[in-house]
């Protein structure tokens, strides 16, 4: 869960970034690359590469949640995004985390998601200035498929 949290906490430096430069949020390119670099991990760690595809793919959509979230924040003056992002850092935050995630896929504990993890999550990101409902769609999105496998 502590991957699934990082990963969503650095949103917000994406949405900043992508803000300021008035880059889309969905970027399928990027999203594709994802996917891929999550399916040959988790080849290589003998994880199940559609589960993974699955898992990852959903990481993303609720990257774009918390995205969106800050952005319309923003945008309606509740808050003032990051100056300077680093989307290299950021990116970097997110790969890490994603390749936590696949490798966990292939362990038993994989499947801890009770309400207090997933509160302490929403909790983490409505201390960053997201709001509780849009967290919560977040974190449920991203672990939706966790234990589906």
């Amino acid at each position: 869960m502590a991957a699934i949290s990082a990963r969503l906490l650095a949103s917000k430096a994406v949405a900043a970034y992508k803000a300021a430069r008035g880059v889309p949020i969905s970027d399928p390119q990027r999203e594709a690359e994802v996917i891929a670099s999550a399916a040959k991990t988790s080849a290589e760690k003998g994880v199940d590469v559609a589960r993974a595809q699955k898992v990852v793919s959903d990481q993303i959509q609720a990257s774009k949640i918390v995205q969106e979230g800050f952005q319309a924040l923003w945008r309606e003056s509740q808050g003032t995004p990051p100056a300077n992002p680093s989307l290299e850092q950021a990116r970097e935050t997110i790969t890490a985390a994603t390749t936590a995630i696949v490798g966990a896929l292939g362990r038993p504990t994989i499947c801890p998601i009770e309400g207090a993890a997933v509160a302490r999550i929403v909790a983490e990101l409505h201390s960053a200035g997201l709001d509780s409902a849009t967290s919560d769609r977040a974190v449920r999105t991203a672990t939706a498929s966790l234990c589906a496998g």
